[in-house]
């Protein structure tokens, strides 16, 4: 594999990576660190040297090429690997390193602006700073960094726009990486679509297979409240993750308060989405809604007897209030989240999983996106791009109303019923219904 030039940074997600590497040979005076996987700057000098990069563990090698004076490269792969190389000149000169996290500082930078990957991507941080005994600093938006603080005194938590003043030795990027293949490859040794959320970390992080975190710690002071509750969400950040039943909230929010409980509604907003596919705050719910810090909503959260949402960002707080979480998802498998026993999707739906079908790049950018559908939808609109006929019009115009009742199909058919017999189910083990 050949070796590929510095070009200055990672992603505007992720913020910015040190032009030059942190680490210094004072003997050779190159310069190397692992902030953009493995790097490597050599000196202003008429050295040529053989640099050999090994996987430290195996002892394989991954590469060697020669590389002159005053050139920079970045190793193409930028999650965990336990590197080593080797830099040998023809007047016999060497310089080695093995990359060793101990006493160093690493960074982790996350994606900055939802909800739910940071905290899933941020559980197995805490693994890896205690397996390799390293000096955590970690990237995560304040509201993130808020609740994890006072549990984990010993990582470093800052944000983007206040880059830490010490130059780290090695930085770990944990995201979802949906660009072309060779980006795919390069940030994450396998495609996030195959395994729940919370595991990406785990894979970037080059940690056990055989791990399995549990939610990380967080400071938890549970609502006081005279009535037993439930907390709902019904929305997500995209349409595809809402529950597209017309009467399946009603029929929930009736039955739970046929069983005595209180029903809080803790999205953001009471309403959301783009027209035409709006979702409101459901009837019948207390309104806890509003931009409130993530400290108040976990607080909420735990004195629930369950959380029942949408595979979006608040569950993840569930997850995090260690309450049990009744997940409503179509357009995610059942692993794609962390586990909960009280998963409800319609394997008979027709249509579910596009999230994690391999053969589908998810568009971030669209709203109402539900890809199997939209691929329906542009090809009858090419067909109708060709009409020469004008009366063969309607019959387009027919089809892609239909291809529109069927868009979030996945949803649509989980009944309130396949919803409320799982709540039952977490009454039986909370033992408050036989």
């Amino acid at each position: 594999m050949g070796l590929k030039q510095l070009e200055g940074g990672v992603s505007a997600d992720f913020g910015k990576v040190a032009p030059v590497p942190t680490q210094l040979d004072k003997k050779s005076g190159v310069r190397y660190d692992f902030n953009d996987g493995l790097r490597i700057k050599t000196a202003e000098d008429d050295t040529v040297w053989r640099l050999n990069i090994y996987n430290a563990e195996t002892g394989d090698l991954l590469t060697s090429d020669l590389m002159p004076s005053n050139t920079s490269m970045s190793f193409p792969f930028k999650y965990y690997i336990p590197y080593r190389f080797t830099m040998e000149a023809s007047n016999r000169r060497l310089v080695e390193h093995t990359l060793s996290l101990r006493g160093r500082t690493v960074a982790f930078k996350m994606c900055q602006r939802t909800l739910g990957d940071p905290i899933a991507f941020f559980s197995y941080i805490p693994y890896f700073v205690q397996k390799h005994k390293c000096k955590a600093v970690v990237y995560a938006p304040k509201r993130i960094a808020d609740i994890f603080r006072t549990s984990y005194p010993d990582i470093q938590f800052a944000q983007l726009e206040d880059e830490c003043e010490t130059a780290p030795y090695a930085t770990y990027y944990l995201g979802l990486f949906f660009g072309e293949d060779a980006v795919n490859q390069y940030h994450q040794p396998y495609d996030f679509r195959l395994f729940g959320l919370h595991e990406q970390s785990k894979h970037i992080l080059g940690l056990d297979e055989g791990l399995v975190a549990t939610a990380p710690k967080c400071e938890i002071h549970k609502n006081k409240s005279s009535k037993k509750y439930v907390c709902i969400s019904y929305s997500g950040s995209k349409a595809n993750k809402a529950w597209w039943n017309p009467t399946g909230w009603d029929c929930v929010i009736t039955y739970l308060k046929q069983q005595g409980y209180d029903v809080y509604c803790i999205d953001r907003d009471r309403v959301y989405g783009l027209f035409p596919y709006i979702i409101r705050m459901p009837y019948g719910v207390i309104d806890a809604t509003g931009d409130l810090p993530l400290q108040e909503r976990i607080d909420l959260i735990a004195g629930a007897d369950m959380l029942i949402c949408m595979a979006s960002g608040l569950a993840w707080l569930g997850w995090l209030a260690r309450v049990p979480v009744v997940l409503i998802s179509g357009f995610s498998l059942p692993y794609a989240e962390f586990y909960t026993p009280y998963r409800v999707i319609n394997p008979l739906a027709g249509c579910i999983g596009c999230w994690n079908d391999t053969r589908i790049r998810f568009n971030r950018h669209v709203f109402k996106w539900c890809p199997r559908i939209d691929a329906k939808v542009a090809e009858v609109q090419a067909k109708m791009s060709r009409v020469t006929v004008p009366e063969e019009l309607p019959i387009y115009e027919e089809e892609l109303e239909s291809l529109e009742q069927q868009r979030f199909m996945c949803t649509k058919k989980i009944s309130g019923n396949m919803v409320i017999q799982v709540i039952k189910q977490v009454l039986r083990d909370k033992k408050i219904i036989k």
